[in-house]
């Protein structure tokens, strides 16, 4: 992600110094919208989702170290999610839905530059000053339709199939 933020730097640097039209300043914002999109497809297909590595790392902060003490409220939540972070990831099924949902945020990301682009092509700079905004919250919110729609209810599903699955396997066993 650092990578990305220095790229996107550079070349918000480079289109200032070289100058030039506004539209070519417009541009500059959604290559690197396509360039973190491409990165999430890419990252996802080589089978380390870039989706997973934020979310790690982001949920790294709040592992709950001392179990004695229950941590309430956002925090506690928080440090759940770490910790079932933890339990998941060696898990084949949640490889591979973390697999699907970077390739789906990467695709959005990669929408959200096409429509930009085709915007700031074929429409006067005002107006693509007051479009691009709402095209930025549309992808953060087909992202966390992705989010709720998918990935939550497939972890849910598959976590209720192994613990069927280890009940019956309990059952077998008595």
């Amino acid at each position: 992600m650092s990578v990305l933020v220095l790229v996107g730097i550079t070349l918000a640097l480079s289109v200032v110094v070289l100058g030039g039209p506004p539209k070519v300043l417009l541009l500059r914002e959604s290559i690197v919208t396509g360039l973190i999109g491409i990165v999430f497809i890419v990252s996802a297909l080589i089978g380390w989702p870039l989706l997973y590595m934020l979310l790690r790392g982001t949920l790294a902060q709040f592992d709950q170290r001392d179990q004695t003490v229950p941590v309430e409220g956002a925090a506690g939540t928080l440090a759940r999610a770490s910790a079932q972070l933890q339990e998941h990831s060696a898990k084949p099924w949640f490889r591979h839905i973390m697999s699907v949902t970077t390739v789906l945020c990467g695709c959005i990301l990669l929408a959200e530059m096409a429509a930009r682009i085709v915007l700031i092509t074929h429409l006067p700079t005002e107006r693509v000053l007051l479009l691009t905004p709402i095209l930025g919250y549309g992808a953060a919110v087909c992202i966390g339709l992705v989010t709720f729609l998918y990935f939550v209810p497939t972890i849910r599903r598959n976590v209720n199939l192994e613990e069927e699955a280890a009940s019956v396997s309990q059952l077998r066993q008595s």
